[in-house]
């Protein structure tokens, strides 16, 4: 699985950034539904929605796109993300939302990109540019590690010089100059070196590092002359408008004239390392290999720049992830389904299982591969043991009634009544109906390409088959998502179990990537165990446990459990 890899053109403390998005208990404000207007049934199911769950009315955003499950990669760049950021922004939505819901009419998936002979000349170009700039930078770096080495002779770097590596150098750098320039005493040969950090700063980190570094601590300054003030305040003010220039330009990645404006302003505002980021970003924006994806998990990362399209990035809202300087990350959540009414079906029965409480038996369909074949690890059977793993957590943690099959083949049609969870494996696009659930039931099976249509009745996949058949929240992939892409069934049920997170949460915390294959649908705020837990929060295993640190003490606001349709 590979990492990130983001244009960081905002250096706010080092040059390597390490801001973590702070986690918030998902209530109705956070929440925005988006819907194609050019399927009325998607938007008369948004607005029962919103008054189901007691969503704001200026709560929806709606899109033009054609009534079809895919999109092109273009068609989404231009059509998609541009208004829904557009609206969120206008109505000062884009702080406190972090729910995309989409609605029965939107796409399913975004196509593969393609690129035009204009792109393929930029990208040359972008590689000339890159092979020219890679010398300018570590000679930069060098200068700043010979004044860290002058304040302490003992520090001796690591000489890499790919981007990441100049830039962690950087850092270090800078750090030694930190902890060791307030013991000079000598006023002189502390304004030298002082002089020479500033301007090796600026040329890596343009004028931004500059304001970022000492604009606030200089205005702070009593003594500093009201000349020098209002240059402070001019520059400072200059480089905020910059900066929120460059990140419009950034949103309008789709645009070959928005891209080469942001390369003009780059090197002067960002420095040697930003414009390098930028250029590498773009780079990777052309990539074409594996770029198809779900468009609820591209939705997830709307307010990010550049970032590369070829298979998955890392999910920042993942429990078990830290990742440094991540832009912001929605959740997104899809009620949709075969025909408008089963996805109104979705939002009664989720409202009704949550009053009242899920009650049904739990069916776990593992394939009982065992996790270590021939002396090595078997991916197959990694995966197959989570469900093994969840069926123990049950046994030994719950009072849940559970059936556990460890066959190779899928269990035979009409076996289990009354099934409130479900989660096996693996038939591939051959729905087998196994099971008969029970009104607010959530599950899924393990598959490739069972989300790749919804809504052709000719569509044998497991998403429209459970769905069917009164399931209330599953997923799916909208083409092949390698095993990596669903969330382990061992941490996606249990966090569901205890009642403290909503569907949304239980998912995006447990989902491993984004800008990829899978889609959720369901209710995001529906939370079946919230009145009766079926798991304590200390029975579930280390480190599960710290993806509910911090929610318990949270109040939950009032308006979850809003007033709405109670009938199924």
């Amino acid at each position: 699985m590979r990492w990130i890899r983001l244009v960081i053109v905002i250096l706010p403390a080092l040059f390597l950034s390490s801001a973590a998005q702070i986690a918030r208990a998902l209530d109705r404000t956070q929440i925005v539904l988006v819907v194609n207007r050019n399927v009325p049934e998607g938007e008369q199911l948004a607005q029962f929605y919103a008054k189901a769950r007691n969503i704001p009315p200026n709560h929806i955003v709606s899109v033009s796109l054609p009534a079809a499950e895919e999109i092109s990669f273009q068609q989404y760049e231009r059509d998609v993300a541009p208004p829904i950021r557009a609206f969120l922004l206008r109505n000062h939505l884009d702080e406190q939302t972090t729910c995309l819901v989409t609605f029965y009419g939107m796409p399913l998936r975004i196509g593969s990109r393609q690129l035009t002979a204009d792109d393929r000349k930029e990208v040359e170009q972008l590689k000339r540019d890159m092979v020219q700039l890679r010398p300018k930078i570590s000679p930069v770096v060098d200068q700043l590690e010979d004044v860290a080495r002058s304040l302490d002779p003992s520090f001796n770097p690591v000489r890499q010089d790919d981007l990441d590596a100049l830039a962690r150098r950087a850092d270090q750098a800078l750090q030694v100059v930190g902890s060791h320039l307030p013991a000079v005493q000598d006023p002189q040969r502390r304004a030298e070196l002082i002089g020479r950090i500033v301007q090796v700063m600026q040329a890596l980190g343009g004028v931004s590092n500059i304001a970022e570094r000492f604009g606030a601590s200089e205005l702070k300054n009593p003594n500093l002359p009201d000349e020098q003030r209002e240059k402070w305040k001019l520059m400072i003010q200059q480089v905020q408008q910059g900066r929120e220039e460059a990140q419009r330009l950034q949103w309008m990645r789709y645009d070959p004239q928005a891209r080469d404006k942001s390369r003009e302003m780059a090197p002067g505002l960002f420095g040697l390392l930003g414009y390098a980021r930028l250029l590498e970003g773009q780079l990777e924006y052309f990539q074409t290999t594996e770029t198809v994806a779900a468009l609820d998990s591209e939705l997830s990362l709307l307010w990010w720049g550049y970032y590369n399209r070829s298979r998955w990035v890392r999910n920042p809202l993942n429990f078990k992830f830290e990742v440094a300087g991540a832009p912001k990350t929605l959740m997104v959540m899809r009620l949709d389904g075969p025909q408008s009414g089963t996805a109104r079906d979705i939002i009664v029965s989720s409202l009704k299982a949550e009053r009242d409480g899920l009650s049904g038996k739990v069916v776990i369909d593992s394939r009982g591969i065992p996790r270590i074949k021939d002396g090595r690890l078997d991916g197959y059977g990694e995966y197959d043991q989570t469900l093994r793993d969840l069926s123990e957590i049950i046994r030994t943690k719950t009072s849940l009634k559970q059936v556990l099959d460890t066959h190779a083949d899928v269990l035979a049609a009409n076996t289990v009544q009354d099934v409130a969870i479900y989660c096996g494996w693996y038939s591939l696009q051959h729905y087998v109906p196994a099971c008969s659930f029970v009104p607010g039931a959530v599950g899924y099976h393990i598959a490739s390409l069972e989300l790749v249509t919804l809504h052709q009745a000719k569509g044998s996949g497991w998403v429209r088959g459970l769905l069917e058949d009164g399931i209330a929240a599953t997923m799916g992939a909208v083409a092949e998502p390698y095993l990596v892409a669903f969330p382990p069934a061992d941490e996606f049920f249990p966090l569901l179990f205890t009642g403290k997170l909503t569907l949304a949460e239980v998912y995006w915390k447990t989902q491993l990537t984004s800008s990829w294959m899978i889609s959720m649908i369901g209710d995001p705020l529906y939370n079946p165990y919230k009145n009766h837990p079926a798991l304590k929060v200390e029975d579930l295993p280390d480190p599960l446990r710290k993806a509910v640190i911090g929610l318990e003490s949270q109040p939950q606001s009032a308006d979850i459990q809003a007033s709405g349709p109670t009938g199924r």
